[in-house]
């Protein structure tokens, strides 16, 4: 296996974003630069504060969100403000993809057929409409290595944060999965239309090559395999 450790920091966040309640909650504190408490999140998603502070602790925990007392200049408890970190540089997953993915990951499973294979014909579909829409254009005559580094970008682009095994530049680690909480429940049905997408982006850009991706070859990574 070329797999890529994660550090213990790395896997805090990849825990922190693999739910959705939290990812909201980071995407409201982004929103709000001055802070806000639990009662005012806890009120804003839908939440019971309890279940809104066990979230902040965590999202805190992976280095994301950063609490502290308000000094207000009045007598009694002061109120916990909270703040995103700005300095993380971890891409939150847009929430409502995460709902996207989760409906079409359970219809495709559940459907008849074959799952894997329609939700790759899916992907391909969405990853040549990302090439199009991308308008960087094709390669005329492209190499291993033009599709090796092809392939890292649409995959930093997708928010994998890839990184290339050091003994092999074609087998690129997947340290992050944007959608962990998704394929962990239908690992078959999203792996597949994120290889689809891959490889339908690819073809757009001229690039015609064998590609595999083997999910989960540690417990926090994923990888895949240009032959």
């Amino acid at each position: 296996m070329h797999a890529t450790s994660l550090g213990p920091t790395d896997r805090l966040r990849h825990r922190a974003l693999a739910n959705r309640s939290r990812t909201a909650l980071l995407a409201v504190l982004r929103e709000q630069p001055a802070g806000s408490g639990a009662h005012a999140l806890a009120t804003r998603l839908g939440l019971h504060v309890n279940t809104v502070r066990a979230h902040l602790a965590l999202l805190e925990e992976a280095g994301l969100v950063a609490s502290a007392p308000e000094h207000r200049g009045v007598r009694g408890r002061p109120r916990i403000v909270y703040r995103a970190v700005e300095s993380s540089g971890v891409d939150v997953p847009d929430d409502g993809y995460q709902l996207l993915a989760s409906v079409l990951a359970g219809g495709l499973a559940r459907g008849a057929g074959d799952p894997a294979a329609d939700a790759e014909r899916i992907g391909q579909r969405w990853g040549r409409q990302v090439a199009n829409d991308g308008g960087e254009g094709s390669d005329q005559h492209p190499t291993r290595e033009a599709t090796i580094a092809r392939a890292t970008a649409l995959l930093e682009r997708f928010g994998f944060a890839p990184a290339a095994a050091p003994d092999d530049p074609g087998v690129i680690s997947l340290r992050r999965c944007p959608y962990l909480e998704v394929a962990a429940e239908h690992p078959d049905v999203v792996c597949r239309l994120h290889l689809g997408a891959l490889r339908g982006a690819l073809e757009t850009a001229g690039h015609t090559t064998e590609l595999s991706l083997m999910p989960f070859v540690t417990p926090t990574t994923c990888e895949v395999r240009i032959t």
